[in-house]
């Protein structure tokens, strides 16, 4: 093994380390789902908001937000 391939091998494990520590903080974030649209008011079902943790949107808005209107 040379030089090339143990910096290699130093780079890979350095972001596999900075990609788990990632991950693991990504579990510990809550992110809270809004309980009325933060468009039209109207109140977001708590199926929606437990399927889609952070959602801000109700459906409707979220379908016409994804077709760009």
């Amino acid at each position: 093994m040379d030089d090339l391939d143990r910096a290699s091998e130093h780079e890979m494990a350095q972001t596999q380390r900075l990609i788990n520590r990632h991950q693991q903080s990504s579990k510990n974030t809550f992110i809270t789902s809004a309980h009325n649209c933060t468009l039209c008011d109207e109140a977001i079902p708590a199926a929606r908001r437990f399927a889609v943790p952070g959602c801000q949107l109700c459906v409707s808005c979220q379908s016409l937000s994804e077709q760009g209107i």
